[in-house]
């Protein structure tokens, strides 16, 4: 079967078959045509008269933006992992399911420092966490206490759901935007083991 080189619509390189290509202005080659296809690298051939060249300018844009469609990919993967392995836990502690509540949400960013990370009321944690202390005679740093000590009492359940949060934190927010896309493909490896881990806990 004859192929074609074409610019697809999605702004990457691909071989088809050649069989009608609806867009001629797309073809770079056309075995039809062209006869049997040179070597090529995908993402950085230019048409000039009849033969294919490698534009390294053109190359370096077609890889830059297969890296980031990539590390986009495998951030998604570490989202998913995360929110797997806490449904995980869930099942097995109805204690850790305070996860996903304000109250816990809040208590864990305030020890971990955050205390300026925005709830969904619009607060701070900081004083979302204080206000509702006040209400039972604490402050806002001995209500976190209480809330995160509440779920860790349940068979470690919470710890485990607590390191887990705070590595998809870490990865998301801060280590994977700065990782190529080879370091973020290991990174989803790395977080797999990292909550299967705590999963056998």
């Amino acid at each position: 079967m004859n192929k074609m080189l074409v610019n697809a619509p999605n702004g990457k390189q691909e071989f088809i078959e050649a069989v009608g290509y609806f867009d001629s202005a797309r073809v770079l080659w056309d075995e039809r045509v062209d006869g049997v296809m040179p070597a090529i690298t995908l993402g950085g051939m230019v048409r000039v008269g009849a033969s294919l060249i490698l534009d390294s300018a053109l190359l370096a844009i077609y890889q830059a933006a297969r890296d980031a469609e990539q590390k986009g990919t495998s951030i998604g993967q570490v989202k998913e992992l995360r929110k797997t392995t806490l449904d995980s836990l869930v099942k097995y502690s109805p204690g850790v399911s305070r996860i996903y509540s304000e109250n816990y949400f809040a208590s864990v960013e305030f020890q971990a420092g955050r205390t300026g990370t925005l709830m969904a009321d619009g607060s701070t944690a900081s004083a979302y966490l204080g206000l509702l202390g006040s209400r039972v005679g604490m402050t806002a740093t001995q209500f976190a206490a209480y809330i995160i000590g509440e779920n860790s009492g349940t068979v470690g359940m919470a710890i485990k759901g607590r390191e887990i949060e705070d590595e998809y934190m870490r990865l998301v927010y801060t280590a994977m935007p700065a990782m190529t896309a080879a370091q973020a493909v290991q990174a989803v490896v790395d977080y797999t083991a990292f909550c299967n881990a705590r999963k056998l806990l």
